[in-house]
């Protein structure tokens, strides 16, 4: 691609209720004969990061390359084994984490003051009055 158009994938697996600790496991495991190289142990510590973070970045390209591994990798984890499972682009995962610390300040601020949380309690659920268009 030109470099003007190179950009990051990322697949993701999340933690689910269906799944067991082993059958993450195995997923990861057994997919380390293929393309991304897990070792057991790897795969046991991709496991836990599901189970305690909720989520693991299993891959991610190298400027914008690897779209076929991105997607064999999904299918992998999605189709074969029916993990919860995403594909991101860069300037999602620069939302997601624009938002959570954006959550984190709120939090931390309205935890230290009883009048900024309801200011702002009362920010988020006050409704607005549509505006007419002109």
């Amino acid at each position: 691609l030109p470099n003007n158009l190179r950009y990051e994938i990322m697949l993701r697996v999340h933690n689910d209720d269906v799944h067991t600790y082993d059958e993450v496991t195995d997923a990861f495991y057994a997919r380390s004969k293929g393309v991304f190289g897990n070792s057991l142990e790897e795969a046991k510590e991709k496991t836990r990061d599901v189970d305690i973070k909720g989520q693991v970045v299993v891959w991610r390209s190298k400027d914008g390359e690897g779209l076929w591994e991105a997607v064999h990798g999904y299918k992998w984890f999605k189709g074969a084994n029916g993990l919860h499972t995403s594909l991101l682009s860069r300037p999602m995962i620069d939302a997601e984490e624009r938002s959570e610390a954006l959550t984190s300040y709120l939090t931390s601020l309205c935890s230290s003051s009883i009048p900024f949380s309801s200011i702002l309690i009362g920010a988020l659920t006050t409704p607005t009055p549509p505006v007419a268009p002109p």
